[in-house]
Protein backbone atom coordinates (compact mmCIF):
# COMPACT_ATOMS: atom_id res chain seq x y z
CA UNK A 1 0.00 0.00 0.00
CA UNK A 2 1.26 3.15 -0.80
CA UNK A 3 1.67 6.01 1.76
CA UNK A 4 0.09 9.49 0.75
CA UNK A 5 2.62 12.62 0.92
CA UNK A 6 1.40 16.07 2.11
CA UNK A 7 2.67 19.07 0.44
CA UNK A 8 3.30 22.02 2.58
CA UNK A 9 4.32 25.10 0.66
CA UNK A 10 6.34 27.58 2.98
CA UNK A 11 7.15 31.70 1.86
CA UNK A 12 9.65 33.46 2.71
CA UNK A 13 11.08 33.48 5.93
CA UNK A 14 8.33 30.59 6.85
CA UNK A 15 6.01 32.58 8.05
CA UNK A 16 3.62 32.38 4.87
CA UNK A 17 2.25 28.74 4.85
CA UNK A 18 0.05 27.88 2.07
CA UNK A 19 -2.85 25.10 2.85
CA UNK A 20 -1.36 21.99 2.89
CA UNK A 21 -1.72 19.86 -0.96
CA UNK A 22 -3.08 16.43 -0.58
CA UNK A 23 -3.41 14.53 -3.38
CA UNK A 24 -3.39 10.87 -4.20
CA UNK A 25 -0.92 11.20 -7.17
CA UNK A 26 1.54 12.31 -4.95
CA UNK A 27 3.60 9.48 -4.02
CA UNK A 28 7.12 9.99 -4.04
CA UNK A 29 9.17 13.09 -3.05
CA UNK A 30 9.80 14.10 -6.22
CA UNK A 31 6.04 14.01 -7.32
CA UNK A 32 5.51 16.46 -4.31
CA UNK A 33 7.86 19.19 -4.65
CA UNK A 34 6.97 19.11 -8.56
CA UNK A 35 3.33 19.47 -7.01
CA UNK A 36 4.47 22.45 -4.77
CA UNK A 37 6.23 24.24 -7.36
CA UNK A 38 3.52 24.47 -9.55
CA UNK A 39 1.68 25.89 -7.01
CA UNK A 40 3.75 28.54 -6.23
CA UNK A 41 4.58 28.97 -9.99
CA UNK A 42 0.65 29.27 -11.30
CA UNK A 43 -1.55 31.83 -9.81
CA UNK A 44 -4.31 29.69 -11.69
CA UNK A 45 -3.78 27.26 -8.65
CA UNK A 46 -3.65 29.85 -5.94
CA UNK A 47 0.36 30.82 -6.60
CA UNK A 48 2.37 32.89 -4.44
CA UNK A 49 3.44 35.57 -7.07
CA UNK A 50 1.51 38.23 -8.19
CA UNK A 51 1.65 38.85 -12.37
CA UNK A 52 1.28 41.42 -14.49
CA UNK A 53 0.59 41.21 -18.26
CA UNK A 54 2.24 43.02 -21.15
CA UNK A 55 1.37 43.07 -24.54
CA UNK A 56 3.53 44.22 -27.63
CA UNK A 57 4.78 43.72 -30.79
CA UNK A 58 8.03 42.25 -31.88
CA UNK A 59 9.60 41.09 -35.10
CA UNK A 60 8.58 37.07 -35.47
CA UNK A 61 11.63 34.80 -34.54
CA UNK A 62 10.71 31.40 -35.20
CA UNK A 63 8.89 28.17 -33.79
CA UNK A 64 11.04 28.88 -30.33
CA UNK A 65 7.90 31.44 -29.08
CA UNK A 66 5.17 29.48 -28.33
CA UNK A 67 2.56 29.95 -25.72
CA UNK A 68 3.97 28.56 -22.03
CA UNK A 69 7.90 29.00 -22.72
CA UNK A 70 9.63 31.70 -21.13
CA UNK A 71 11.76 34.49 -22.88
CA UNK A 72 14.11 37.17 -21.36
CA UNK A 73 12.56 40.62 -21.86
CA UNK A 74 14.72 43.52 -22.66
CA UNK A 75 12.32 46.77 -22.67
CA UNK A 76 14.23 49.95 -21.09
CA UNK A 77 11.68 52.31 -21.64
CA UNK A 78 9.17 50.46 -19.87
CA UNK A 79 12.02 49.74 -17.70
CA UNK A 80 12.09 46.27 -18.21
CA UNK A 81 15.59 44.87 -17.97
CA UNK A 82 16.34 41.09 -19.06
CA UNK A 83 12.98 39.95 -17.15
CA UNK A 84 12.08 36.59 -17.54
CA UNK A 85 8.00 36.49 -18.36
CA UNK A 86 6.10 33.57 -19.93
CA UNK A 87 4.58 33.67 -22.89
CA UNK A 88 0.57 33.84 -22.98
CA UNK A 89 -0.13 33.91 -25.96
CA UNK A 90 1.45 34.51 -29.98
CA UNK A 91 -0.36 36.10 -32.87
CA UNK A 92 1.40 36.49 -36.38
CA UNK A 93 1.15 39.75 -38.39
CA UNK A 94 1.78 39.47 -41.97
CA UNK A 95 2.00 42.27 -44.14
CA UNK A 96 3.57 42.67 -47.62
CA UNK A 97 7.15 44.55 -46.00
CA UNK A 98 7.41 42.37 -42.91
CA UNK A 99 6.24 39.49 -40.41
CA UNK A 100 5.67 40.55 -37.01
CA UNK A 101 4.31 38.91 -34.02
CA UNK A 102 1.62 40.38 -31.14
CA UNK A 103 3.16 38.40 -27.89
CA UNK A 104 1.16 38.90 -24.30
CA UNK A 105 3.57 37.82 -21.49
CA UNK A 106 3.31 37.30 -17.85
CA UNK A 107 5.84 38.57 -15.33
CA UNK A 108 5.62 37.09 -11.82
CA UNK A 109 6.56 38.98 -9.01
CA UNK A 110 7.01 37.99 -5.29
CA UNK A 111 4.43 39.17 -3.23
Amino acid sequence: MTQQITVKCIRDAGDKEADPITDALITTEAAAVARGKRFLDDPAQGGYYQTRRYSMTVPHRGPSLIPGSWVAIDAPAAGINNVAMKIIDYTLSITDRSVAAKITVERYING
